[in-house]
């Protein structure tokens, strides 16, 4: 595995954990639910292949994504905690995911010791670069036009991928949901912003042209 929480670990030492964690790594076909209520349980998952959507479905049954994650990446349900709205993980493709329990990885035995800092700390890098990323989207959604939301969710997505054309890692149903606004408008905002040459969008690649 690539993913961060095992940086500075070797392969053969990461299978060595991944036993004494006691995880199951599971295969999950589009749109199939990883975890349900996911603020009540203590498991965290290492997204090996595939992508999934943090969902919130709130009283009146409206949906948001909360956050979209991909290959390498990892969740902790405790981090999504929710008292007032169900939070599910869904995948948005075929993936393949490894879980294991949390307070399993605070109990390893004595001479996993070493292993166990380097992924704690590990896990503390990941929450900061998370916070960092709560932030921005914060900063998008407090956004006041649609228009102005998009500009800087596309942004944000350009500065990431360091240049100007980048491919879209949601559909636009679920980028309405991420952004929390109505598809139709979102589609008749992107019809304008097309119409005066601010943005290329073929499928879902995305060109920024200012």
């Amino acid at each position: 595995m690539t993913t961060y929480i095992f940086k500075g670990i070797s392969d053969n030492d990461q299978k060595k954990l991944l036993t004494q964690l006691y995880a199951k790594t599971l295969h999950y076909h589009k749109g199939s639910t990883v975890l349900n209520n996911v603020g009540k349980t203590d498991m965290m998952g290492i997204i090996n292949e595939g992508s999934v959507n943090i969902i919130r479905i709130d009283y009146n049954g409206t949906k948001t994504i909360i956050e979209t994650l991909g290959k390498d990446e990892i969740f902790y349900a405790q981090t999504f905690k929710s008292d007032n709205n169900e939070l599910s993980i869904i995948t948005q493709e075929e993936s393949r995911i490894t879980l294991f329990e949390y307070t399993t990885m605070l109990n390893l035995k004595p001479r996993y010791q070493d292993l166990q800092r380097k992924m704690l700390d590990n896990f503390t890098q990941i929450i900061i670069d998370k916070l960092n990323q709560n932030m921005e989207r914060i900063q998008i959604l407090t956004k006041k036009t649609i228009r102005e939301k998009l500009l800087a969710y596309f942004q944000n997505e350009a500065k990431k991928h360091h240049r100007k054309v980048f491919k879209l890692n949601l559909s636009l149903t679920d980028l309405a949901d991420y952004l929390a606004i109505d598809r139709s408008a979102m589609m008749r905002e992107i019809k304008h912003l097309k119409e005066d040459r601010i943005i290329i969008i073929e499928k879902k690649r995305v060109t920024l042209l200012v």
